[in-house]
């Protein structure tokens, strides 16, 4: 399969950078490590773009003291920074967790999530 890469371009509190998203079903993501959902409609959602669409797809999202705050089975979700009882989540870093597939293949990645209000 020929690579294929997409280019997101964020900007946040002033800053601008350009971060590489999926390349060639491989499995391998570049997963945006903050969004700002503070009602200016400038980078609100968190997401993560896929090129490929995997088969299978499970996110979770912690606290720092690991309660869950959001959670999805589908690739294309959007993260508002609401919490499970759709109060706003205050300002910090996020842990989540991704399981996915792709072409049958199983994958893992783990990381952190800034919310800047």
């Amino acid at each position: 399969m020929k690579n294929i890469f997409t280019l997101v371009l964020i900007f946040c509190c002033g800053f601008g950078y350009a971060q590489e998203t999926t390349d060639d079903c491989n499995g391998t993501l570049k997963v945006p490590s903050a969004f700002s959902p503070n009602g200016d409609e400038k980078n609100e959602l968190w997401s993560i773009p896929f090129v490929c669409p995997p088969e299978l797809f499970h996110i979770t999202v912690y606290d720092r003291w690991g309660h869950l705050v959001f959670e999805s089975r589908s690739y294309t979700f959007t993260w508002d920074g609401n919490g499970r009882t759709g109060d706003a989540v205050p300002d910090g870093t996020y842990t989540y967790a991704i399981k996915y597939s792709l072409d049958g293949n199983k994958y893992q990645s783990k990381g952190t999530v800034a919310v800047l209000r």
